[in-house]
């Protein structure tokens, strides 16, 4: 899937390739997005996953102690945080590029059911 999102620094559109983990899959109420390009992006920053909350991408930290980090705060951010901790090592993997799309979606889906 790609996701579009504006990009005010530079005034244009930045486009990213994510895997999107449905809200049905996880339990969680929001759909989890997976960045697919990860820390091989030019400026990849944090390890990350973003969160789908109504039109807007929150982004979350990938870490034992993950933390939302553009500061807009949601209902039921605390499962959120509880997913990414108990999902952390593959999660990052993932971003490291140690495991594909695939990988991380069937390494979760044996997880989560």
């Amino acid at each position: 899937m790609i996701w579009r999102y504006p990009n005010k620094k530079q005034n244009k559109t930045d486009a990213y390739t994510v895997t999107c983990i449905s809200a049905r899959e996880t339990g969680l109420p929001y759909d989890v997005l997976l960045d697919s390009i990860g820390s091989d992006k030019l400026f990849s920053g944090k390890p990350r996953v973003g969160v789908l909350v109504e039109d807007t991408v929150v982004p979350v930290s990938i870490s034992e102690k993950p933390v939302v980090l553009s500061g807009y705060h949601f209902q039921n951010e605390s499962l959120i945080i509880k997913w990414i901790k108990k999902y952390n090592a593959e999660l990052l993997e993932h971003w490291n590029k140690k495991m594909t799309d695939k990988e991380i979606l069937n390494s979760l889906g044996n997880m989560l059911h």
